[in-house]
């Protein structure tokens, strides 16, 4: 009987010690998507700053309007883990605003830069992912690490903030 039970406990933690090192690379891996869309949108905005083109303006508004809803959703993640708050904030309205400004900036960017139109299906399909991941961000952040102890939401924080906050048009030019 204690054999089993020792197996059974085994066998849970070796789960639950799984299912947390899959969360973990899930969380890592949407981070590093966020990071690269950001990386993106700052080397495409870099481009078309070099271009003498008069959609310039537009462009550099349209990237603005998705840095600071971008930012605007990261401050909310960060804010609710350095408080250590006990409510999980709520992710969907944020993300999707962050989403709809970045799907805004990819289809003014892409014009100017002679790129093709993304089909709607596409279109809604990518705006449907990044808001999921965004979603997936902030409420495994939250969870991970509201509870934790002063310094490690700090760092937490500081690492969140470095990868994924958007430069303002006038950092990228």
């Amino acid at each position: 009987m204690a054999r089993r039970t020792y197996r059974l406990c085994s066998t849970v933690l070796g789960v639950l010690i799984l299912g947390a090192l899959l969360q973990a690379a899930n969380i890592d891996k949407a981070i590093a998507d966020a990071e690269s869309r950001r990386k993106g949108a700052e080397s495409s905005l870099r481009e078309i700053m070099a271009k003498s083109d008069p959609q310039i303006d537009q462009a550099r508004t349209s990237y603005t309007t998705a840095a600071s809803s971008q930012n605007a959703w990261l401050d909310l993640v960060c804010n609710t883990i350095e408080q250590g708050a006990t409510a999980a904030p709520d992710m969907i309205g944020p993300s999707q605003a962050a989403a709809t400004a970045l799907m805004d900036w990819v289809a003014v960017g892409g014009k100017v830069l002679g790129l093709p139109v993304l089909k709607d299906s596409v279109a809604k399909d990518l705006q449907k992912a990044f808001t999921q991941n965004l979603i997936e961000i902030g409420n495994t952040a939250w969870k991970t690490y509201s509870s934790a102890d002063e310094k490690t939401r700090t760092e937490v924080v500081t690492h969140l903030k470095t990868r994924l906050r958007w430069k303002t048009a006038q950092e990228v030019s």
